[in-house]
């Protein structure tokens, strides 16, 4: 177990994601132990600045309530740690010495995402991340499309905002675009119902991908400008899926295709 002293030795950033890791751990060992260690978890909360819990007895009549309610407080002590930190960094990333996730290891193909009045922050920085992990260049934001740096988006997107690069852009700025990708014989793919199954679809190497309004999809005046139409076959009774979650299927299935 680590020590106090070692944890005061870290860096703010570094000291912060270590203890709302071992606090994860230790939301599951209060539901699985007998006794939790309330001496070293205390020891975690007071580092972080959060209130103690009360030591239970293992005699205690209410000792499994008090149990569950211990390792949600835990928990939840953990996700305001990693909500505080902004970025939500997993364990798994590769980050800079300054905590910042590290954009040279991104694989960056030439590949634009055109985001059409995307209105939910949420879905916003959900695309970001798969953006980010499927090699997408750039993002092209609709006026009406919600702000990235919304703080719904920033949290879902946990840093990716800041790895792909992004701008808004008008209506007639992004015709004359689609237009030149048209002329340059680039793919323009409107992921929307009625296109060609995305089980045959062939993926070029580079492109440009449109994604729709959640609820009315792509306008027509840039289903015009696009020289291909795919859809999702889905297998269950509702006629449509989440766009972020599209999104992240499509970027997937394009990704794979340019590395095989």
């Amino acid at each position: 177990m680590i020590t106090k002293n070692k944890l005061l030795s870290l860096n703010d950033f570094t000291r912060n994601k270590k203890c709302a890791n071992i606090l994860f751990q230790l939301s599951h060992k209060a539901l699985e132990e007998d006794l939790l260690d309330y001496d070293y978890v205390n020891m975690i909360l007071d580092v972080c600045n959060y209130k103690p819990i009360a030591k239970k007895s293992a005699q205690s009549k209410s000792v499994q309530l008090s149990k569950r309610s211990d390792a949600f407080y835990i928990y939840d002590v953990a996700q305001d740690i990693l909500s505080k930190l902004k970025s939500e960094k997993s364990d798994f990333d590769y980050l800079l010495s300054s905590g910042e996730l590290d954009i040279s290891k991104r694989i960056i193909q030439d590949k634009i995402l055109i985001l059409d009045e995307i209105r939910s922050p949420y879905n916003v920085g959900a695309i970001f991340r798969s953006a980010d992990s499927f090699g997408i260049r750039k993002i092209l934001l609709t006026e009406k499309s919600a702000n990235p740096e919304h703080p719904h988006s920033r949290r879902t997107a946990r840093g990716c905002i800041d790895t792909v690069e992004w701008e808004y852009i008008d209506e007639r700025d992004l015709l004359k675009f689609l237009e030149e990708q048209n002329k340059n014989n680039k793919d323009i793919i409107a992921l929307e119902t009625g296109g060609e199954s995305l089980k045959n679809f062939k993926f070029s190497l580079n492109g440009v991908l449109i994604l729709g309004n959640e609820e009315l999809g792509i306008r027509p005046v840039l289903l015009e400008h696009s020289n291909k139409r795919v859809e999702i076959p889905m297998g269950g009774c509702k006629g449509s899926l989440n766009v972020s979650v599209c999104a992240g299927i499509f970027l997937c299935n394009w990704y794979l295709s340019s590395i095989e």
